[in-house]
């Protein structure tokens, strides 16, 4: 599979607990008020990017 290119992009209040981000990239992307509990960041790549708010418990 192909990772999927983020760039530049700002993610507000998104529920992601629930969906698989493998094999996504991010790059000076910022997440605000988004919800990542449980999710598998193994296969995941974030270059410069921020977390304000963001629910991350029990995430890998």
């Amino acid at each position: 599979m192909e990772t999927a290119l983020h760039q530049n992009k700002t993610f507000d209040t998104i529920d992601y607990s629930e969906q698989k981000l493998s094999d996504n990239e991010f790059v000076n992307c910022e997440f605000i008020n988004c919800n990542f509990s449980k999710n598998d960041f193994s296969s995941i790549d974030f270059l410069d990017c921020t977390f304000k708010n963001c629910n991350l418990s029990v995430a890998n």
